[in-house]
């Protein structure tokens, strides 16, 4: 980002919420849909980048919360 992220203390419970709702929707879509490979294919993708999304969100928030100064570099 172009400046320092100031209010964090959000970020942590919204990604922690994100990843759980979005692994949830998945699973229920790949239960569902377990005989139509092709909408498997895209409810396995979208659970993967949802986890990849959630993950970094949350580790970056544990960045800036710990305030660890070569997190940002400007």
């Amino acid at each position: 980002p172009s400046r320092r992220v100031d209010c964090s203390r959000l970020d942590l419970p919204l990604g922690i919420v994100g990843l759980a709702l979005s692994v949830g929707l998945s699973i229920f879509a790949i239960v569902r849909c377990k005989n139509n490979w092709q909408v498997l294919v895209i409810a396995v993708w979208k659970m993967s980048m949802s986890i990849l999304n959630s993950v970094t969100t949350v580790h970056a928030t544990v960045v800036v919360i710990n305030g660890e100064d070569n997190a940002h570099p400007m």
